[in-house]
């Protein structure tokens, strides 16, 4: 089975759980634990292996086409990307990685300057952008343009989720070498990764929510496949 567009990892399995064996779920009545002193909550993303007429059986999401790589938001309670309280995000590198350098299908995905008609304003603007998982800070790059004289830079992508533009400019694409973009999920203990996120303790989030997003490039394929382990 191939699936584009919008993946919903929920209904093929995976979850956010508490801990590193899966087996406490975050859910909207068990909530992500904040450590009160450092705003840091550590989650673990993944699905456990399970049982087709009595064989273990394992389950891989593997993209097939389009960009491979797979990307994390933080949404408020209307689905809408907003990062007020949220101050980054990290994760644990494991996974299979594949390298991509082009324009992102649906670059408004990752940021709100995405192109010419919504370049920055300003020199020194602090602009927001979706995680991209990628696995090292120099071969993994976000791709910026100068809508002005067409100048062209890139800035690294590991664990950011702020970038700083200057004016005309926008992001348009990623730039990866020697497989860096993750661009699988498998199902499996040791194949869960985790996600640490920072909050601003001093943020009132008084009668607002927060969740997470993880999402894919319209456009991006990816195949289910389900195996049989020993």
């Amino acid at each position: 089975m191939a699936i584009s567009g919008n993946v919903n990892l929920f209904e093929l399995g995976f979850r956010f759980y508490h801990d590193p064996n899966l087996r406490y779920e975050i859910t909207p009545d068990s909530q992500i634990r904040i450590d009160p002193a450092t705003g840091k909550a550590t989650m673990f993303f993944g699905m456990r292996d399970y049982l087709v007429d009595g064989v273990r059986t394992r389950k891989q999401l593997k993209v097939v086409q389009g960009a491979p790589t797979f990307f994390l938001e933080a949404i408020d309670e209307t689905g809408q990307r907003n990062w007020d309280g949220v101050k980054g995000i990290r994760w644990d590198d494991k996974g299979t990685m594949t390298s991509y350098n082009d324009a992102l299908t649906a670059p408004e995905r990752i940021s709100d300057y995405y192109n010419a008609d919504t370049a920055c304003p300003n020199d020194n603007t602090q602009a927001r952008v979706a995680f991209v998982f990628c696995y090292d800070n120099n071969d993994t790059r976000y791709k910026i343009k100068n809508s002005d004289d067409g100048s062209t830079r890139e800035v690294y992508a590991r664990n950011t989720t702020t970038i700083t533009l200057n004016k005309n400019e926008y992001i348009y694409g990623i730039n990866s070498h020697r497989s860096r973009l993750l661009s699988e999920l498998k199902s499996g203990i040791d194949n869960a990764f985790k996600i640490e996120i920072t909050f601003d303790l001093a943020y009132d989030f008084t009668g607002q929510q927060r969740g997470l997003n993880f999402f894919t490039m319209p456009d991006t394929v990816i195949q289910v496949i389900e195996y049989v382990l020993d």
